[in-house]
């Protein structure tokens, strides 16, 4: 586990390591297992030392599983004391479904959408998302994206929506040109959850770019209810612009 740090890219691996490591302990059973809290009243002896060892084995378990985290990660969860609450936190954030799984489930590992690493076509009106002008769009796809940013940094995106580019144009019906005027037409997406929230707790972010002007912004987001409140925010820049 020492040589096979879990850094926010390798979940699968480290999953798979860790597993390794604790079926040969014989403590595989605390991961996904909820924790007992209290001893039944009347309980034997055998039952005693059951639960005792169970307490045992999570505190180790805990100590393995935040030891092989880089630090940064680790400080996201050494305040939970029970392995099952980490793992389903982990998952919940991390896990990335494998080739078989992912054609078992009807996720394309060729992607549908350019830039998508994976992604599920959805039935119709299964998604609807309202964009920053106030229409709402029936989304076609979900996949997931990895963007490489400066520094060589990656972003993995896990659930991004793809809405089709006809849809952009449906307030400019039988014509070619752009937006004729200032924030007639803003195009965006919420993006997220993000694999590593970064600093502060942001695991969104959404983009506005104003079609007439293309003025474009990003903002981070803790959650994605905060996507009207961003787009305030950017109409304010674009009129501030001009």
């Amino acid at each position: 586990m020492e040589t096979n740090k879990f850094n926010g890219t390798n979940y699968n691996d480290w999953l798979r390591n860790l597993r390794i490591v604790l079926d040969f302990k014989n403590q595989g059973y605390v991961l996904y297992k909820p924790l007992p809290t209290a001893l039944p009243e009347g309980s034997s002896p055998e039952e005693r030392l059951t639960f005792e060892k169970w307490h045992e084995d999570n505190r180790m378990v805990r100590s393995i599983i935040l030891a092989s985290m880089t630090n940064e990660i680790q400080k996201q969860y050494d305040r939970l004391e029970d392995v099952p609450s980490i793992m389903l936190r982990m998952e919940d954030v991390y896990a990335v479904p494998d080739r078989k799984g992912a054609l078992e489930e009807g996720v394309s590992t060729t992607p549908l959408h350019p830039g998508a690493e994976r992604s599920r076509r959805l039935s119709k009106d299964e998604m609807i998302l309202r964009l920053g002008d106030g229409k709402a769009v029936a989304a076609e796809a979900v996949g997931s994206l990895r963007l490489v940013v400066s520094n060589h940094i990656r972003i993995d995106l896990k659930e991004c929506y793809f809405v089709p580019r006809k849809m952009t144009k449906k307030p400019f019906v039988g014509q070619n040109a752009i937006a004729n005027g200032l924030l007639d037409l803003v195009h965006t997406d919420v993006c997220g959850r993000l694999s590593i929230p970064a600093r502060g707790g942001f695991s969104y972010f959404i983009p506005f770019t104003d079609d007439h002007s293309r003025y474009g912004y990003v903002y981070l987001m803790r959650y994605k209810s905060e996507a009207f409140g961003r787009f305030k925010e950017y109409r304010l820049e674009v009129l501030n612009q001009n």
